[in-house]
């Protein structure tokens, strides 16, 4: 529920704050709700093996600031495989199991416990 709540509460005013500006407003909503729901994606399917080894939603944040490059890979794969038609049915028990594979390449380079 945290993640979802933080989730709102950045996402929603955006959108409202996208219209007080005409043409920029629209292109940064764009951008940054693509980067952040990147991000979201990549903590959230990240979220399950860290849970398992008790890191906190403060920790698996921590834990995406550290390792941006792969985390924004991951979730911006996800987030563009949801949008496919049928293939958004198969993606959420792989999205869980590339989460997974990735938290433990992770703890292979001892930046995470494993």
């Amino acid at each position: 529920m945290t993640k979802l709540a933080v989730y709102a509460a950045i996402m929603i005013p955006l959108f409202f704050a996208s219209f007080l500006v005409p043409g920029v407003g629209g292109v940064l909503y764009t951008v940054f709700g693509l980067v952040f729901t990147s991000m979201y994606y990549a903590i959230d399917y990240v979220d399950w093996p860290a849970s398992r080894r008790g890191l906190g939603v403060r920790d698996r944040a921590g834990l995406a600031r550290t390792h941006l490059p792969v985390m924004l890979g991951f979730g911006l794969s996800v987030w563009v495989l949801v949008f496919v038609p049928f293939v958004n049915l198969f993606l959420i028990p792989a999205a869980v199991a590339g989460g997974t594979m990735l938290y433990l390449d992770l703890a292979k380079l001892g930046s995470v416990p494993e």
